[in-house]
């Protein structure tokens, strides 16, 4: 088994020291903020998730630390919301409300280096040299009880395949056609 690259430990550790600046920050401005012990909660079948901050003790708190590209796409792709521009984040964030029986949560994410990517995006011809990179993108995200279903049961099947000698079926987004318009999956020529 490999070691992961330095610099996917050091994305990891630069997250774990913003969740307390972040929750500090959201305790400032007034609002009851809680860390829940244990902060692991079981979200599924051999799946659990880590709580990184309480609101009022209700809603969860998920933190995001995000490199350039990442945060460029959270602020800047026209989707809706974090379901269309993150949907892992978004499954995360859906199976932390059913870990704690919670109705809605709060997803906030941040640039990893705001000034760099500030620059890289006023040097384009889309965003200009006058353009302000928002500091922090938040976002109230409600229940959604069948993405949280559906989250479930492909955790369930990934489990029951796990006990198998053969290789599951291929996976199918229901989008038959590209961008471009060409022919997408299953395309034949994988097993």
């Amino acid at each position: 088994e490999s070691e992961p690259p330095i610099s996917w430990k050091h994305r990891a550790d630069m997250g774990i020291l913003a969740e307390p600046y972040w929750l500090s920050v959201l305790e400032e401005a007034g609002y009851n903020i809680g860390i829940p012990i244990p902060s692991k909660a079981k979200c599924g079948p051999h799946m659990t998730t880590y709580i990184d901050g309480i609101m009022d003790w209700k809603y969860p708190i998920e933190i995001k630390d995000k490199t350039g590209f990442g945060y460029k796409k959270l602020v800047t792709e026209q989707y809706s919301g974090l379901a269309g521009r993150e949907p892992g984040e978004y499954t995360q964030v859906q199976l932390g409300m059913y870990a704690v029986n919670a109705k809605v949560a709060l997803y906030l994410c941040a640039p990893a280096d705001p000034a760099l990517l500030q620059r890289v995006m006023r040097d384009s011809k889309q965003f200009g040299p006058s353009y302000e990179l928002p500091p922090f993108y938040l976002e109230w995200v409600p229940r959604n009880d069948t993405h949280i279903d559906m989250a479930l049961e492909r955790a369930e099947m990934i489990v029951k395949d796990l006990g198998q000698d053969t290789a599951p079926p291929r996976e199918f987004d229901g989008i038959p056609v590209n961008k471009k318009g060409e022919p997408k999956f299953p395309c034949g020529w994988c097993s």
